[in-house]
């Protein structure tokens, strides 16, 4: 008799916990507004170190254009400088691809955005047109950045 007591109070005791647990996380709920503004800042976050890796892509092709215009190389460095050449090709292609998936979210983005929050259209419009221009800025450097690799192969070859 007292086991069933005991039993049916720690069955009250554990629902009362579980409905307690369930509301604060309820209460606790981060708003829309704040999961938005952190979708934002990686995306930002992610330009930046998009925008470094063009920005050393740039810095090592304008080395090796320096090489080949210092006059004669050897063939270890013509080898070295081949290797460079396919290494910032490479990080090229990885760059294009990342603006690729930036476009992409920042579409997925700005289409979730119009579904769940109408209020600030504004606000968010403003920010999506920012990171738009960062996007064609980056697609810019990335066609500079092939065009002058395409450059240096033929030179080296």
């Amino acid at each position: 008799m007292l086991g069933k007591i005991w039993k049916k109070a720690l069955v009250l005791i554990l629902i009362i916990a579980c409905l307690f647990n369930i509301i604060r996380k309820v209460v606790r709920k981060k708003s829309l507004r704040e999961e938005l503004q952190a979708t934002l800042d990686y995306f930002n976050a992610k330009n930046e170190k998009t925008q470094e890796n063009i920005i050393e892509t740039n810095n090592n092709n304008n080395k090796q254009k320096d090489e080949k215009n210092s006059g004669p190389v050897l063939m270890q460095q013509q080898n070295t400088n081949n290797q460079q050449v396919q290494n910032n090709n490479q990080q090229t292609q990885n760059t294009n691809q990342q603006v690729q998936n930036s476009q992409q979210t920042q579409s997925n983005t700005q289409q979730q955005t119009e579904q769940l929050m109408p209020i600030t259209q504004s606000e968010i419009e403003q920010n999506m047109q920012a990171n738009s221009q960062f996007v064609q800025n980056n697609k810019q450097q990335v066609i500079d950045n092939n065009s002058q690799g395409v450059v240096i192969q033929n030179g080296n070859q």
